[in-house]
């Protein structure tokens, strides 16, 4: 069965019903995922099919209240409702019989998050802006009985909130402060999957998770000029009882490390991030942007280690040429080598255990506009047909090739 994704969404808006609706936006959507998979072990005469689908129906309800340009409230609720669909049946090559095996996911799970939230930005003084929200968040996952599994059903309360200020230190320059604490609930792959998983790895069920918390924090300065800006943040993460993938012990008879879903990682993330851009003339615009990460993750009983798939530096130089009715530009886009990995990086058969090579890449960008209605644009990525893989990733990215759009508008 191929893989597919149905998507409806309908929405409102309206505005003027009194001093705490000044307006009104309401967004009702549903979607469809569907996950074929046909699996066959290496030298195996037993072959997989399975067939996965998620349904998801959403509503959100947001209003807010503008008191002036230095009063402004929002708020809202969010509503989901996903249920899972999970089937898998197994085949004998050398006979033909089939039969019905474990799903990867327990047929029938349903995930319920119900959110309420409210932000508030307030203007403190002419050089002093105040940014405050709080959202109460719940969500109720019930895992369906399987053969070897009993129904089970594990229900999060709880409040994140977050705080931020922009101070303007000049007519050119604001220093920007944010803190901001949050929670993720263990959803159904978390808590209910059950096989293989990229890295050699197989992957059973855990309903006894709990959610992680995260406080993440950034100090910035942003200067503005009339030719352009450039902005600077530093920032940091910590989160406590992460849920990660743990290696049990044991082994599959395919060789697979048997893997399951602990809260059992604290995890410390700090990033700095720089971005810019500069017109120089009428016709000539440059930016860059550039970002660093360093991570460091404990696992119980295990130590310290650098955090697993953490991205190397990496940036992005752009040069942008524009007409009136024509536009020209090239992107030099690059990522510094990275062999900072955990066990868990060198074990992963998609990274070379010696650390992921450093790698940069020319795209050249053009478009044209005939008319109002009417837009072509060409683009052509990595110029030089350089081989380069993103950190982490599976595969080896594309080589050189062109992308041709014609866009519309009636």
């Amino acid at each position: 069965m191929p893989n597919s994704r149905l998507f409806v969404h309908g929405s409102h808006k309206s505005a003027g019903y009194g001093r705490w609706l000044d307006a009104l936006e309401i967004h009702l959507g549903w979607q469809q995922m569907r996950d074929g998979r046909r699996t066959q072990d290496f030298g195996s005469m037993a072959v997989r099919n399975e067939a996965n689908r998620s349904d998801l129906l959403g509503l959100t309800v947001q209003g807010s209240a503008i008191e002036s340009d230095s009063h402004a409230l929002t708020y809202g609720i969010d509503i989901y409702h996903d249920e899972v669909s999970s089937s898998r049946i197994e085949t004998d090559l050398a006979t033909g019989n089939s039969s019905v095996v474990r799903a990867r996911f327990p047929d029938g799970s349903t995930l319920t998050n119900v959110d309420a939230y409210v932000h508030d930005r307030i203007g403190i003084s002419r050089n002093l802006l105040l940014d405050v929200g709080l959202r109460l968040s719940h969500a109720r996952v019930d895992l369906a009985m399987t053969a070897s599994s009993a129904a089970a059903q594990i229900s999060n309360l709880d409040l994140s909130g977050s705080a931020g200020i922009l101070y303007a230190l000049s007519d050119t320059t604001d220093l920007v402060a944010n803190l901001a604490r949050g929670f993720r609930a263990p959803n159904i792959f978390d808590l209910g999957t059950l096989g293989a998983r990229p890295g050699n790895r197989f992957n059973i069920a855990n309903p006894d998770l709990g959610p992680e918390a995260v406080i993440t924090g950034d100090l910035g300065l942003r200067i503005t000029h009339s030719r352009g800006t450039v902005e600077a943040v530093i920032w940091g993460s910590d989160y406590q009882d992460k849920i990660v993938s743990v290696f049990t012990g044991m082994v599959d008879p395919g060789g697979r490390d048997i893997v399951q879903s602990r809260n059992a990682s604290s995890l410390s993330l700090q990033g700095v991030e720089l971005s810019g851009k500069w017109q120089m003339g009428e016709r000539h615009l440059f930016d860059m942007t550039m970002n660093y990460t360093h991570g460091e993750t404990s696992i119980a009983n295990q130590g310290t280690e650098p955090a697993d798939r953490v991205p190397p530096l990496n940036g992005r130089f752009g040069w942008h040429y524009e007409r009136s009715d024509w536009r020209a530009g090239a992107q030099w886009t690059f990522a510094d080598q990275q062999n900072r990995l955990c066990a868990r990086d060198i074990r992963d058969p998609r990274i070379n255990p010696a650390g992921t090579p450093g790698w940069g890449v020319l795209n050249l960008l053009w478009s044209y506009n005939p008319g109002s209605q009417w837009r072509v644009s060409a683009r052509m990525n990595n110029v030089f047909d350089r081989s380069y893989r993103y950190h982490g990733s599976g595969i080896d990215a594309a080589g050189r090739h062109l992308r041709l759009d014609v866009e519309g508008n009636f």
